[in-house]
């Protein structure tokens, strides 16, 4: 679908799918920069205790994805008001934590020796790893409206893919907390993968290895192809669990769980409606909503 794009080409994004990575103007600080004093506790104590009070917000441990990236010169529509995203490349290896900042879409196509950070308070936010992306620690999306994304088509970015890069790959554990836009496709995660809480969107892991557990739980979204919605049930599909799978409470359109293999248990309960699928190979146990898949 995206062939034939090059490097520094321009691409729409639909409105569903623009806050993957931070858009807007990034702060460039890094966990060496000093945080604001914040006043905290009861307003009537005396005036020198805010002085010393403690931060209510930390820095943000590591480097932001502005300082260690590139620009891309990438256009997305801005006809309905929301923030048009800077678009970073990361294509030199960083020895530290990276954060995605406010603002802005971070492609990984090297190597982070150290963890993958989207957690900005009130700004939306993309972090996508194409091939070549390797994250040595952990991938950890919190907080509303955030976007996580794995997956093997860099051109969609406009971003020149190296026929010999690997597949993107974490080498810890993926969590996504109330994030919004959430895609696994075609990687490897040697740990765990935990999606909790995240609202309406699109929603896929399809094609992933994973080492640990996959565990999905108080969440919706939408099925099928990442640029629009669809009627379609979002798919959990071709992967591979080294651990268990646990599908609980999630609601909106019915779960698609298919052609997965999976080494520990399938448990599934309180799921509306209840999850569909077929041609599973649980060598654990597969009960409740799932017994039959």
């Amino acid at each position: 679908m995206h062939a034939g794009r090059t490097a520094g080409t321009r691409r729409a994004v639909p409105r569903s799918m623009a806050i993957l990575l931070l858009p807007g103007v990034a702060a460039c600080t890094s966990s060496g920069d000093a945080a604001p004093a914040a006043q905290t506790g009861d307003s009537t104590a005396p005036a020198e205790s805010a002085a010393v009070a403690t931060p209510v917000d930390d820095p943000a441990p590591g480097l932001a994805c502005s300082q260690v990236g590139t620009l891309l010169d990438i256009e997305t529509p801005n006809d309905e008001n929301w923030q048009t995203p800077d678009y970073y490349l990361v294509d030199e290896p960083v020895d530290d934590t990276v954060v995605v900042d406010a603002g802005v879409v971070c492609i990984v196509q090297s190597t982070i020796d150290g963890d993958l950070l989207v957690d900005i308070p009130g700004n939306t936010s993309f972090a996508a790893l194409v091939p070549g992306g390797v994250v040595s620690g952990s991938v950890s999306v919190t907080g509303s409206a955030r976007n996580m994304s794995m997956e093997t088509d860099a051109e969609f970015y406009s971003v020149e893919s190296d026929p010999d890069a690997g597949p993107p790959r974490v080498e810890g554990d993926v969590t996504c907390e109330e994030c919004s836009a959430f895609a696994l496709v075609a990687g490897e995660v040697e740990g765990s993968v935990v999606i909790l809480n995240k609202p309406g969107s699109s929603l896929l892991v399809t094609d992933m290895t994973i080492g640990g557990d996959l565990t999905l739980t108080s969440s919706s979204g939408f099925g099928g192809e990442r640029e629009g919605t669809t009627n379609e049930p979002p798919p959990v599909t071709g992967n591979t669990v080294g651990g268990s799978v646990a599908l609980i409470d999630n609601y909106g359109r019915p779960l698609l769980l298919e052609a997965n293999t999976i080494s520990g248990d399938l448990a599934c309960e309180g799921n509306i409606p209840e999850p569909e699928g077929r041609d599973n190979t649980v060598e654990g146990t597969a009960s409740g909503q799932c017994s039959g898949l």
